[in-house]
């Protein structure tokens, strides 16, 4: 790509050197390829070439960049199980869902599982309030 564009980028420079020195004549193996290529026509050989390279050596490798990493994003995200993640019990904590109903044998385990992250928590601050 890069060299696509430096070729094309080198070849309006020198038609454009051409065009400011005035070169009437271009003479290329004894043949005067100025009645055959005028400026004129120089000029849309040049922008069809700048088309093409910036068609098919930069859009369409950005566009095909830009939308693998789209489908690598939505397909992360739908398939991303958030059951698991509103299961556990520190997703409950920060959102304040975690309310002691006195029920069954896994709100006993949750409830302790509660006790070690709010420990933790109580540890963090601490850290925090020495620092």
């Amino acid at each position: 790509m890069l060299f696509s564009v430096a070729a094309v980028g080198g070849l309006w420079w020198l038609h454009f050197l051409i065009i400011d020195k005035g070169l009437d004549r271009i003479v290329v193996s004894g043949q005067d390829l100025s009645t055959i290529i005028t400026p004129v026509i120089r000029f849309h050989i040049l922008t069809a070439v700048s088309i093409v390279v910036g068609v098919f050596q930069c859009l369409i490798p950005l566009l095909s960049w830009f939308f693998i990493s789209v489908f690598l994003v939505l397909t992360h995200a739908v398939l991303r199980d958030p059951k698991h993640i509103e299961k556990s019990a520190s997703f409950r904590l920060k959102s304040g869902a975690a309310v002691d109903d006195g029920g069954d044998e896994s709100d006993d385990d949750d409830n302790g599982l509660k006790a070690k992250l709010m420990e933790g928590a109580t540890i963090t601050q601490r850290r925090q309030d020495v620092v």
